[in-house]
């Protein structure tokens, strides 16, 4: 058990770096500036407000009567996703657009532009986000390794408590702590399946932690259980002097005095 603490330890310990997106303007020193918050991950089946502002860039007054403005969203493939016309909002000074969840249906990377135009002049933005399942930013490289790494070590820990518990269910030497253990395996694929849906952008994790979930829900969180009563009858009815403490949790105690 020291040597598995220290492996958790290990890679609890690499720097968990998020995604960077990254983002152009038009670079000139004459025309509109195209302003609005930054935004690198929108929520999968969510609406999203988008909110922008419109600036002359040569003595920065607010071009929100004389503007106009479109937002295109694109797939990374270059797929035409959507194209809207930004709306004037009540306050006088913004353009926003609250772009229907239908075009945030599917995990991945997508990308979008801005474009701005007055009848003599014009800006642009443009940049890359993320649809994530809850809108957090994806996992950067040493954080995808920390979650590829606990997800190989998860299922192995799984598998090794599944076949530990079906020996002590056979050989009726279960114990409490051996419980402990197996249902410490289990909330640990918990853990990877809540980190493969959140901040990985691909499904492979999510879809394998997700059906394990079920499959041993059975097997290493309730047939544990099921295999330290039968070790307790058995022992019980073996034995002519009462089980001890060291018997049922299955660790020693040192004594004092």
């Amino acid at each position: 058990m020291k040597k598995i603490f220290l492996f958790l330890i290990i890679l609890m310990s690499l720097p968990l770096i998020n995604a960077a997106t990254i983002v152009q303007v038009a670079n000139t020193d004459i025309g509109l500036e195209v302003e609005y918050p930054k935004f690198l991950s929108v929520a999968q089946n969510q609406n999203f407000t988008l909110n922008i502002h419109v600036y002359n860039k040569t003595d920065g007054v607010n071009m929100y009567s004389s503007a106009s403005c479109i937002v295109d969203l694109y797939s990374l493939e270059g797929a035409h996703i959507c194209e809207n016309s930004l709306k004037k909002s009540d306050n006088n000074r913004e353009f926003e657009l609250e772009i229907d969840q239908g075009n945030f249906s599917q995990i991945g990377a997508y990308a979008y532009i801005i474009d701005c135009n007055t009848s003599n002049s014009g800006g642009f933005a443009s940049g890359s986000y993320y649809v994530t399942f809850k809108g957090l930013d994806p996992a950067g490289d040493n954080f995808k390794i920390f979650i590829y790494a606990l997800f190989i070590f998860t299922i192995v820990f799984v598998v090794m408590r599944l076949v530990l518990t079906l020996v002590t269910l056979v050989t009726a030497s279960e114990t409490i702590y051996s419980v402990l253990l197996s249902w410490g395996s289990y909330i640990l694929l918990i853990t990877v399946y809540f980190l493969g849906m959140n901040y990985l952008l691909a499904s492979f994790i999510r879809d394998i932690s997700g059906s394990l979930l079920t499959a041993v829900a059975f097997t290493n969180v309730f047939l544990p259980l099921i295999a330290l009563v039968i070790t307790m009858i058995k022992k019980g009815t073996d034995k002519a002097t009462p089980i001890n403490v060291e018997e049922i949790t299955g660790r020693k105690f040192i004594k004092y005095g």
